[in-house]
């Protein structure tokens, strides 16, 4: 799931990206001048009422958060002795064990990733046992 994750979101990037040539090539205006003007912030020289709904730097701050969410929730694999048990597992490197995971089962991806996932549940690429 991390790298179907990681690849939307390099998409969503890429967005970004289309969207600064096609103004670019539309105002005539170098693609690093119109990236310079679209993320600067309000209040140093953007033009308040054409570009104060664009919102590109939260939408790239946003990007940026979810990438480090994705990797915060790797997953990792466990194999250890517990009160005369032996433990083989794989579950996500930051969230809990949930409670009732018996040897053997795997809890990741981790409800978190599973979360940052439901608004591509109709990629094809989307796998439908990370569904909630």
């Amino acid at each position: 799931m991390s790298e179907f994750m990681l690849a939307r979101l390099d998409e969503a990037e890429a967005e970004f990206e289309r969207a600064l040539v096609v103004e670019a090539e539309c105002s005539g205006v170098p693609v690093d001048e119109v990236r310079e003007y679209w993320l600067r912030p309000k209040g140093q020289g953007r033009d308040e009422v054409e570009r104060a709904g664009t919102g590109w730097p939260r939408y790239l701050a946003d990007i940026e958060a979810k990438r480090r969410i994705v990797e915060l929730h790797t997953p990792f694999h466990v194999t250890t002795e517990n009160d005369g048990l032996n433990w083989d597992y794989q579950g996500c490197g930051e969230c809990s064990m949930p409670d009732g995971v018996e040897e053997g089962e795997t809890w990741w991806p981790c409800e978190t990733l599973r979360l940052l996932a439901l608004p591509y549940a109709d990629h094809p690429d989307f796998d439908e046992r990370w569904s909630l």
